[in-house]
């Protein structure tokens, strides 16, 4: 009897293991399936769970007298990708005209733009549990040169040290959105 569970469940891995798999390479031309459209799918799920992101951190902001450090912690735990969408949708709801990235990697640090009064903005959106890297905000600012753009926000849930506010105050073309900062950008977007 258990000879025969194990044969029963070994054809049951045979068959499970390619269907629970993603598909390959192979798998995906042969049923027409392309990277990009995979990439183009992703990307629409996240903006959809952005909007979603969006509602649950303005409901936690409506219902604490001090939401900064509920809403960071949300915003920590939440998907790379998706708070970058979400970032770009709460410039989107303030009337904002966006551009949203085609890919989420290799995008040259560059994570989205916004157009504010008809001049350009880079968006660069970082995830942080402890202070943010300097480089970071040094690789952001040469992006911002290289692309002759009016400046760009970086927009993050981390804490901003001493060296980088020193950055920042060299640097005007660099806003940092953070902290109660952040908490109030979100606001506007209600």
């Amino acid at each position: 009897m258990s000879n025969i569970l194990v044969v029963v469940l070994v054809v049951c891995l045979v068959f499970l293991i390619p269907v629970l798999l993603p598909p390959t390479k192979k798998k995906r031309k042969r049923y027409g399936i392309k990277r990009a459209q995979l990439r183009k799918q992703t990307k629409q799920a996240n903006i959809q769970y952005s909007n979603n992101v969006l509602f649950t951190v303005l409901k936690i902001i409506n219902s604490s007298y001090d939401p900064l450090p509920a809403v960071i912690e949300y915003l920590r735990k939440i998907e790379p990708f998706v708070f970058e969408e979400f970032l770009l949708t709460c410039f989107q709801r303030q009337g904002y005209k966006i551009v949203r990235g085609t890919r989420y990697t290799g995008d040259g640090g560059i994570d989205g733009k916004v157009y504010i009064d008809g001049r350009l903005y880079l968006i660069q959106a970082k995830r942080y549990s402890g202070g943010i890297k300097l480089a970071h905000l040094q690789e952001f600012g040469a992006v911002i040169k290289k692309n002759k753009c009016a400046g760009g926000y970086f927009i993050h849930t981390g804490k901003t040290g001493a060296s980088c506010r020193e950055f920042l105050a060299t640097h005007p073309y660099v806003f940092l959105i953070s902290g109660q900062t952040l908490i109030e950008f979100v606001k506007l977007s209600a």
